[in-house]
């Protein structure tokens, strides 16, 4: 038999969903957080789980997480958590650097264009 849940209830207050609204107008916030704010948005507005699932195009176990998580946390809920393990020995822009060195270097040696100056990198040399 399948397990019943209850489902999350949001209630927003106006200046809680103006908030909401205007995170997810910023550029410096990430696409999964506007994702979530968008999902509580949906369900302040009465969706259900998996209405509100189709329309973010996420699975309805992480609509229940993100749902209670904000009832329990308010906006700080709606962070990825810290998690567990060791973190970066090397700085993003250090990988970026190898990560392209390396795609240069295969280039290079699969006579796409690059060692003979040519700017079309379909032409071989």
């Amino acid at each position: 038999m399948k397990r019943q849940r209850n489902q999350p209830i949001i209630v927003l207050t106006q200046e809680q969903r103006e908030e909401l609204k205007k995170l997810m107008r910023k550029h410096f916030i990430t696409a999964l957080y506007a994702k979530r704010a968008k999902l509580i948005l949906a369900l302040d507005e009465g969706k259900s789980i998996s209405e509100t699932a189709r329309l973010i195009e996420m699975e309805r176990r992480h609509i229940y997480k993100w749902a209670y998580r904000y009832n329990d946390l308010g906006l700080a809920g709606l962070n990825d958590l810290k998690r567990p393990g060791r973190p970066r020995s090397k700085p993003l822009e250090t990988i970026e650097t190898g990560i392209n060195h390396c795609l240069m270097r295969g280039a290079i040696n699969h006579s796409y264009g690059v060692e003979t100056g040519s700017k079309d990198l379909t032409k071989a040399g």
